[in-house]
């Protein structure tokens, strides 16, 4: 075989090899449901009014924690006097980062200490999955609206026990 043949052939079978890798990829990804995050477009549009919110929500002076775990989320407000905010409609709407089209949305209401907590229904697939999730909380009493946007991680069994 002459030098010349022999870089045609080595150009012919990368290039085969090339055609042969690609449509591996395109079998698998075929195979494997999407994961596109719902509503990303408006979401992106509607940045500034949502930055606006959030500045309004901190001269608001709530204070909103959250806390995920296996058995749902838990939220609690407090007002800039230190006081629970009771009686107010908190709106969870959140999904895992690994199954986006799968989105939780929680109605609660929380109680006299501030508090409100929630499950996900069992037939959420992404309930107590360990990982990173997105969440979006609104909390309304009265003509008062607070709303945020949370990104938290579920850790697992074996991280959550390491030092």
């Amino acid at each position: 075989m002459n030098p010349q043949r022999r870089w045609i052939y080595i150009t012919v079978g990368l290039l085969a090899i090339n055609v042969l890798v690609m449509g591996v990829l395109v079998v698998a990804s075929a195979w494997s449901p999407p994961s596109v995050v719902p509503k990303y477009y408006e979401r992106a549009v509607a940045w500034d009014q949502s930055m606006a919110e959030a500045r309004l929500a901190e001269e608001l002076g709530w204070k909103i924690a959250l806390s995920l775990s296996r058995d749902g989320v838990l939220v609690s407000a407090i007002d800039p006097a230190g006081q629970p905010v009771g009686n107010a409609h908190v709106k969870v709407t959140g999904f895992h980062r690994g199954y986006p089209a799968q989105r939780a949305d929680l109605e609660l209401m929380t109680d006299a200490t501030g508090v409100a907590r929630g499950t996900p229904s069992p037939s959420a697939a992404w309930r107590g999955t360990p990982g990173w999730y997105e969440l979006d909380i609104a909390v309304h009493r009265g003509d008062i609206s607070y709303s945020m946007h949370r990104e938290i991680e579920l850790p697992s069994e074996v991280a959550a026990r390491q030092p």
